[in-house]
């Protein structure tokens, strides 16, 4: 054990470190916003725009090893009308998901506005008049 004549080795003090030059500051992106209007302007619609977009679609080769056909079937429209109808006819879990779903239809506004609601969907919401 060491007392107090037993020497203690002492570190050495700090040296100041040498002084780097500042940093420059980087330049920053220079955003521009377009004017501010009382009303935006909405795109005109055009016909087939998205004609070419297919998003996420599922590989043939996919499909095929779930037991789907590897490209849609004539009629497929209507045969997955009447599966929907179907599944709402037997879970009603899938009805009350339904209705609050429709009530967006972010995700199914074409549908939703082109096909007639199947007979067993929630009555609180019906196909808009054509």
């Amino acid at each position: 054990m060491a007392d107090e004549t037993t020497p203690v080795a002492v570190a050495p003090a700090p040296t100041p470190a040498a002084k780097a030059p500042p940093a420059k500051a980087p330049e920053k992106a220079k955003v521009v916003a377009p004017a501010f209007r009382d009303y935006p302007t909405i795109p005109a619609l055009k016909i087939d725009s998205m004609v070419e977009s297919n998003p996420y679609v599922a590989a043939a080769a996919h499909n095929e090893a779930l037991g789907f056909p590897g490209t849609l079937v004539d009629g497929w429209e209507q045969k997955a009308v009447a599966k929907m109808g179907e599944l709402l006819g037997k879970y009603r879990s899938l009805r009350v998901y339904m209705d609050a779903c429709v009530h967006c239809g972010a995700c199914t506004d074409t549908i939703a506005v082109t096909t007639p609601c199947p007979a067993s969907c929630s009555p609180s919401w019906s196909a808009p008049a054509t």
